[in-house]
């Protein structure tokens, strides 16, 4: 090997070297001991408040970095709020990059998010920063809602999440499907989104995406994705989710409450009227009361049967209604108070009579000649 090659390759060692030691502020510092940590975080959470100001001025800018992994320990929030203080008074740009290599894989850590908007705000960038992925993760860390700005970030580009992910981001700190935060940022889509956002994906992909929401974010994903989409696009999955958890539409509450109007009503109609359907699918139906139920779709709060179908509960706003499968069975109303009991008759072991108690029910209408008139009158009163 020639003496200029030998050098080369010499002079390349120890750049390598020295940037592995030190490298840019843009990137987080890998080869580390945890263990090193321990120390420093009973120095800190032992010590008195007047004392944090000689305690962070003593830090090296690579202990002030590796600070950062401390939020991952199970501390108490007072231990965690005295590392943020110390921090705050010690504050480095490489914190910023060192706390986002954290978050790629622990994405709901609250002590390092709460901990990094406090530093963030403390961090002063040189001016004329010529590093833009510090300067945009600088920004989320300051936001009042981390995900919500980065779906802000995602917004103000034409591209999807894979392609916003793999393009936009510095390669130690792509936030890309090979990490947990991947999907928190898609449940951020999906609660903050816009439908011009949304649709950047493929209807399937986006329907997917709920296998991952966090059970506390799911209500406000469902309320964004129904009010963002198309009653065509949307997946029937979903749709149940949401009826499963809160209740048909009628119901109201706070989830319904939150959905658009008219597309509370579609919903309304569409699963009302296929629950009804499930009932009377396959029954000896002359007198065509699936025909007759279908017109109270819209008051419908809720509807139980047994795996038998042998009967039905229909709970509107004032009563409980019982159906029979058999035309031969009266129909019978009881006053809304009584739907724990009627529930419970209903999907009990008991055959048809036990659901049939005229002292307890308002009333009680035979599939004669004028059922439909006398049902409609008695559901014009209770519902």
């Amino acid at each position: 090997m020639s003496d200029a090659l030998y050098d080369f390759y010499k002079i390349r060692s120890r750049m390598e070297t020295i940037r592995k030691q030190h490298p840019s502020a843009s990137e987080p510092i890998l080869d580390f001991q945890t263990d090193d940590l321990t120390p420093l975080i009973e120095r800190i959470t032992q010590a008195d408040p007047s004392q944090y100001k000689e305690i962070a001025r003593s830090l090296t800018r690579h202990e002030a970095t590796l600070l950062i992994h401390a939020y991952q320990r199970r501390l108490t929030d007072e231990a965690f709020a005295s590392i943020t203080s110390v921090l705050e008074l010690r504050p480095l740009p490489r914190q910023l990059s060192q706390a986002w290599f954290v978050l790629r894989n622990h994405p709901d850590l609250s002590p390092l998010i709460d901990g990094m908007r406090a530093i963030a705000q403390a961090i002063k960038l040189p001016k004329g920063n010529a590093d833009n992925h510090l300067d945009r993760i600088h920004h989320f860390w300051q936001s009042p809602d981390i995900y919500n700005a980065l779906v802000i970030d995602l917004a103000d580009t034409p591209l999807p999440l894979e392609q916003w992910a793999h393009d936009s981001w510095n390669a130690d700190i792509r936030p890309d499907a090979a990490f947990p935060i991947y999907n928190r940022i898609q449940a951020a889509i999906l609660v903050n989104g816009s439908r011009e956002v949304l649709l950047r994906h493929p209807i399937h992909e986006i329907a997917s995406w709920f296998n991952s929401v966090p059970n506390a974010l799911y209500d406000d994903a469902a309320v964004n994705y129904i009010n963002c989409l198309k009653e065509s696009e949307w997946s029937d999955e979903i749709i149940t989710s949401c009826v499963d958890r809160h209740g048909l539409p009628a119901a109201m509450g706070s989830f319904w409450s939150r959905v658009d109007k008219d597309k509370r009503l579609l919903i309304q109609r569409k699963v009302a009227a296929k629950l009804i359907g499930d009932f009377f699918d396959d029954v000896n139906d002359p007198e065509d009361r699936f025909d007759f139920w279908r017109h109270y779709v819209d008051q419908l709060i809720g509807i139980t049967f047994p795996h038998s179908r042998s009967r039905v509960m229909l709970v509107f706003q004032k009563a409980v209604i019982v159906e029979f499968r058999d035309l031969g069975n009266a129909i019978y109303i009881y006053d809304r108070s009584d739907q724990g009991w009627v529930d419970r008759v209903v999907k009990g072991g008991g055959d048809n009579s036990s659901c049939k108690d005229i002292d307890r029910a308002i009333t009680k209408v035979s599939h004669f000649r004028n059922w439909r008139q006398n049902m409609d009158y008695y559901m014009g009163q209770l519902t």
